[in-house]
């Protein structure tokens, strides 16, 4: 593994960040999966519906995860893919705000757009500072 320079920290810096979130939202989509109604309190959706957006949301954490190991190792050109997924997995969390519970949570989505954003500019960063190469 490299050691973390001054032009490198944005790179690293996001690629921890994804490889947490990923994680963090992969084992909230399989207790989606395997626990349904179970898990989310308050949920105006059915178990059915519950379940499938727990396999959504694990398969976008996955993109994330991999993108942050992908940009540990070194992946200069996966910014793209890591933004993607990053955003991806936010616009599911809103959809599944809408589709779970009748409107997004406000708090959670706002967690989650700081994050996203604080992702998407270290990503910025480090696609000027190392390019596309």
């Amino acid at each position: 593994m490299e050691p973390v320079t001054q032009r490198n920290f944005p790179r690293l810096g996001a690629a921890a960040l994804l490889v947490v979130v990923g994680l963090g939202r992969g084992l909230g989509g399989l207790a989606m999966v395997f626990a349904g109604t179970d898990v989310l309190g308050g949920a105006a959706a059915s178990d059915a519906l519950i379940r499938i957006a727990g396999v959504v949301a694990f398969i976008l954490a996955g993109c994330v995860f991999v993108a942050g190991v992908l940009l540990i190792r070194g992946g200069q050109r996966l910014f793209a893919f890591a933004a993607a997924s990053i955003i991806l997995l936010f616009l599911d969390g809103i959809g599944n705000g809408w589709l779970l519970f009748g409107a997004p949570r406000l708090r959670g989505q706002l967690a989650n757009a700081a994050v996203a954003m604080i992702i998407l500019v270290l990503l910025g960063v480090a696609r000027a500072r190392e390019g596309t190469a």
